[in-house]
């Protein structure tokens, strides 16, 4: 009953939803080969699970990137990692950080300890997940 209120790709996909997307995995790029298009992302199977799709790709804070991931294709690269592919030559340099929208949002939820609220830039509370395992109570 919560995936209204967090969205998850597939959730989003509904025409009528009066709800906007919450819910981003944050991930960096951190390695970059311009020739084939490809950028790995240290955001694998420990931090979004992969049964219900593929992530899709965005940023938050830069309108241009964004419009440029839209075409950009996530696949699995393990645990750590994601491969970014299609990404246009000189978009997405190493270091920079994007935003995934998952799949489906409960067993991605899980695989963290903590979600962190932001509101206009600003992380105003943080959420323990109880349900992956006792997380500390303070950070």
């Amino acid at each position: 009953p919560g995936a209204y209120l967090l969205m998850d790709a597939k959730y989003a996909q509904n025409e009528d939803t009066a709800f906007h997307q919450a819910l981003y995995v944050h991930a960096t790029c951190i390695s970059a080969d311009e020739a084939s298009g490809k950028r790995i992302l240290d955001a694998g199977t420990k931090a979004l699970d992969l049964l219900a799709g593929m992530p899709t790709v965005t940023s938050l804070f830069d309108e241009a990137l964004a419009t440029a991931l839209a075409r950009c294709v996530y696949t699995e690269g393990g645990c750590e990692h994601g491969i970014l592919r299609g990404v246009p030559a000189g978009v997405l340099d190493v270091g920079t950080t994007v935003q995934l929208v998952p799949a489906d949002l409960y067993p991605t939820v899980n695989r963290h300890a903590y979600l962190v609220g932001v509101r206009g830039g600003t992380a105003e509370v943080v959420f323990p997940i109880d349900a992956r395992y006792s997380a500390p109570s303070r950070l």
